[in-house]
C-alpha cells in the first residue's frame, strides 16, 4: 500500500529509514513532518523484522531494475494520457 502526500518543506528526509528508529515508526519525526491524517496511514503500514537497507526498485519491469527503455515506454505512455 502506498502514502502518497507532498513533500512537506524544509524537509530534510530523504529515505524511509529516516522514518524508523528502533525498528518503529519514529513517532516524533512523524509528527514534525506529516499531517495527521498522513501519521495515521503511515502508522498503519507494518515495518519489516528483517532491518534491511533501503533500495531502488523501478515497478515497470519484472526484474525491477530501470533501463532507458522501460523509462522511455513509461515517458511514452505518460504522453499518450495527455
Amino acid at each position: 500500500r502506498m502514502v502518497k502526500t507532498q513533500r512537506p518543506e524544509n524537509c530534510e528526509l530523504e529515505r524511509v529509514s529516516d522514518l524508523i528508529k528502533d525498528g518503529k515508526w519514529d513517532a516524533q519525526v512523524l509528527q514534525r513532518f506529516f499531517s495527521n491524517d498522513d501519521r495515521i496511514r503511515i502508522s498503519k503500514i507494518p515495518l519489516s523484522i528483517h532491518q534491511r537497507k533501503d533500495r531502488f526498485f523501478w515497478k515497470e519491469t519484472k526484474d525491477v531494475a530501470y533501463s532507458v527503455k522501460s523509462g522511455y515506454a513509461v515517458a511514452k505512455s505518460m504522453r499518450k494520457d495527455d
